[in-house]
Parts: C-alpha cells; sequence; structure tokens
C-alpha cells in the first residue's frame, strides 16, 4: 500500500469518527431536550395530534381496522379527549388519514403504553429534526455547515412540528435521507425509501413523480426497481390485513373532512389561498389551474434534462407542492428549506439569499406574534391563526427561484449523483 492509499484511508477513518461523534452529540442533545422539556412544557396538553397515530396503532394491534370512526372515537375518550376542547367543537376524534404501512410503525410502539410512547415521539422528532439538519449540511457542502444544522432545527414551523406531534418532520427526513442514498450510489436503499414518502402524499407526490422520470432517464434501474417493489409490498401487505383500505381510507376522508374544509384559511396551497377569498367554482378552478398545470409541466420538463441535478429536482419539487396539490398546512414549511439551501448553494456568496435565509428564520417568529396579538385583542373566538397568511413563505421562495433562473445559467449544486 503506498502513502496516497495510507493517506486516504486516515481520512476515511477520521471523517467517519467525525461523523460519529457528530451524531454522537447530536442524539444527547435530542434526549437533553426531552429530558428537559416535561419540566417547562405544559405536557399534558403537548403533542396534541398524537393520539390520532397512536390511536392507529392500537387498533390495528387489536386486529381491528384504523379508520373506523367508532373505534377511533372510543380510544380517544379513553385517553380524555373532548370533543369541545381537543376537536375544534367538530370532531369526536382526530382521523388517521394514512395509509396502513405508517399504522404499522405505530402498533411498534404499542408495548411502550400510552405515555411512553408519547415521550418516544418527542424524541424521535426532535431527533429527525437535528439528523435532517445534518444530512442536509453534507448533501450541501458549498455552504458552510453550521446553516443546515442551525435553521432546520430553529424554523418556527419545525418547532410546530414537534410541538404538535406531526408527521412532517419525519416525511423531510426521509426525503433528505433519500437524497443521501441516491448521491452515495446506494440506489435499491433509496428505492426503499422513496416508497416510504408516500405517508404524506401531498408533499411527496410531486416530487416521486420527478424522482422516478428523473432515474428512468439516467437508467438507475435499481431505485426504480426497488421503489416499486417496496411499495407493491406495502400495498400487499395492507390490503391482507385490511382487504378494503382503500375505500376506507377514502371514506374517511369523506365523512370527517379536513380542518381546511370549515377553515380554508388556515391552509397554506395555491388552491386554499383561492378559496380563501371565496371565488366562485368556474373562476376559482381557472386560477388554480393556471399556476398549477405550468408547474406540474416546469417540474416534469425538468426532471427529463439529463444536466438536471438531484438537488434541483428535489428543491423544484417540494416548492411546486404548495402551488400543485390541494392541502398543506403551515407545519408542513419545513420541506421548503431544501429549495432555500440549494437556491443558496448555488449562490453562496449571495448578500439577497443570506437574507433571504434570516428572513425565513426569524419574520415568521414576528408574525406569529402579531397574530397571536391581534387575536386576543380582538377576542376572536376562532380556535385558529390567520395560517394563511403564512402563505408569503413559498410564494418567496418561488420568486427567488424564478430570479435564479432569469439571471442566467447557474453552476451545478454540487457534484451531481452517478448517472
Amino acid at each position: 500500500m503506498n502513502s496516497q492509499e495510507t493517506q486516504a484511508n486516515q481520512g476515511h477513518v477520521s471523517a467517519r469518527q467525525n461523523n460519529g461523534a457528530t451524531l454522537a452529540f447530536l442524539t444527547a442533545l435530542a434526549i437533553f431536550f426531552v429530558w428537559g422539556g416535561p419540566q417547562v412544557m405544559p405536557w399534558d396538553r403537548m403533542f396534541p395530534d398524537f393520539i390520532s397515530h397512536w390511536t392507529a396503532g392500537e387498533i390495528l394491534a387489536s386486529g381491528q381496522s384504523p379508520y373506523s370512526s367508532e373505534l377511533q372515537t372510543r380510544v380517544h375518550q379513553k385517553y380524555g379527549f373532548d370533543k369541545a376542547a381537543n376537536g375544534l367543537g367538530i370532531y369526536d376524534f382526530l382521523p388517521f388519514y394514512y395509509p396502513p404501512w405508517f399504522a404499522f410503525l405505530w402498533v411498534l410502539a404499542v408495548p411502550l403504553g400510552f405515555a411512553g410512547a408519547k415521550v418516544a415521539w418527542f424524541f424521535i422528532n426532535v431527533e429527525l429534526s437535528l439528523l435532517t439538519g445534518y444530512l442536509l449540511k453534507q448533501a450541501l457542502p458549498g455552504i458552510p455547515g453550521w446553516i443546515p444544522l442551525t435553521i432546520v432545527p430553529c424554523f418556527l414551523f419545525t418547532i410546530t412540528i414537534v410541538v404538535l406531534g406531526q408527521t412532517s418532520i419525519f416525511v423531510f427526513f426521509l426525503i433528505v435521507l433519500g437524497w443521501r442514498l441516491l448521491d452515495l450510489g446506494h440506489d435499491r436503499w433509496a428505492g426503499a425509501v422513496m416508497a416510504w414518502m408516500t405517508i404524506k402524499p401531498q408533499l411527496t407526490a410531486i416530487l416521486l413523480l420527478a424522482l422516478l422520470i428523473w432515474l428512468v432517464r439516467r437508467r438507475r434501474w435499481a431505485a426504480v426497481n426497488s421503489f416499486l417493489m417496496t411499495l407493491a409490498v406495502l400495498i400487499s401487505v395492507s390490503t391482507l390485513i385490511l382487504p378494503t383500505w382503500p375505500f376506507q381510507m377514502w371514506s374517511q376522508m369523506r365523512e370527517t373532512p379536513m380542518p381546511t374544509d370549515y377553515y380554508p384559511w388556515i391552509g397554506n396551497t395555491w388552491f386554499l389561498l383561492l378559496r380563501t377569498f371565496g371565488l366562485k367554482q368556474s373562476i376559482l378552478w381557472l386560477l388554480y389551474l393556471a399556476v398549477a398545470l405550468p408547474f406540474l409541466g416546469w417540474v416534469s420538463y425538468t426532471a427529463f434534462q439529463r444536466s438536471t441535478t438531484l438537488a434541483d429536482i428535489l428543491a423544484l419539487s417540494v416548492l411546486a407542492a404548495f402551488f400543485v396539490a390541494p392541502y398543506a398546512r403551515h407545519y408542513d414549511f419545513p420541506v421548503l428549506l431544501i429549495a432555500v439551501l440549494v437556491l443558496l448553494a448555488k449562490c453562496p456568496s449571495s448578500a439577497t439569499l443570506r437574507l433571504l435565509v434570516t428572513a425565513l428564520v426569524l419574520l415568521p417568529f414576528l408574525q406569529l406574534f402579531l397574530l397571536a396579538h391581534f387575536k386576543v385583542s380582538g377576542d376572536s373566538s376562532s380556535p385558529f391563526l390567520l395560517e394563511g397568511s403564512f402563505f408569503w413563505i413559498p410564494a418567496l421562495c418561488l420568486v427567488s427561484w424564478l430570479f435564479a433562473i432569469l439571471g442566467g445559467p447557474q453552476g451545478s449544486v454540487l457534484v451531481s449523483s452517478k448517472d
């Protein structure tokens, strides 16, 4: 072995040790937050959406359907759920809108008990927030590592996910993990991760379509086959256990609509923004399609180009979700950090982009304070703030991308994935 090979091996060992130390530190930090959380948080009121996930796991573990309204109501009531206090005066239970394979994960939590699983979910969300920042640091070496490590966990909407016990950070983590696996050439593992992204299709359907086009264009069949096989297994197992699960899930969404059906102004998509203004159906659909269809075409065309990097596909696809998908909430915004950080990696010296990152970190906190202040001053009886007013965030991200494109060709974000 020559000296160059020895130095290279030593470099790999050193890098693994540094990565291991960083991951150990992040995990210790997550444990510290979870230990300290109950000391300062109103614990009984924390993670309100957790009960929906837990209920699905408990019901499925008993061999019954997690989409049963009667069973969900019964389990919710057992753990103190109240329609007036916790269900907005509308819901007898918080409906489980996810595919069965997400409920399979919650079956594993049942032995922990309700209280233990609640702590575990808190830890998982905190840990995934930190790990996602770490993976983004590795995916985008063109920007200082402290930026993704800081902005991801400190982003207002990441904190919102943790506080609510939502699932968006899990999906965000899966997207970035799939990105890293594809970059490293681990296509089979990447395809399996892509299949699990389907638990939240409003955020990932466009992304998965674009990724499949991108992968097929480059003949990376291992990733495509792994995705299709893993998804087929998930669907097959789900159908074996719950033969009519697609109809049950669809029926539940019709019988117990999402909150945005009652309050469209809490949503954060182009479609829900139009609904907020109470437009006639014909005008609403005309304006929606006028933006959604070109955006979908833009994503598909970009994915088909061999010169397109994986980072660009991911950035454009997560941005498209808020203009094409019919539903998203403010707690889904963390995935937009991919678009922001990829753009920053293209132009690391841009003062404008650094200002954009700073604005995305600071302004939402100020806006939240003002929304809460005016709600209290107005003595509003609404259970929500005017959350749709945060739509300026995806809009600003889109404008930034358009300016970058119109400003001329940019260099590659990173050394592109293996073709």
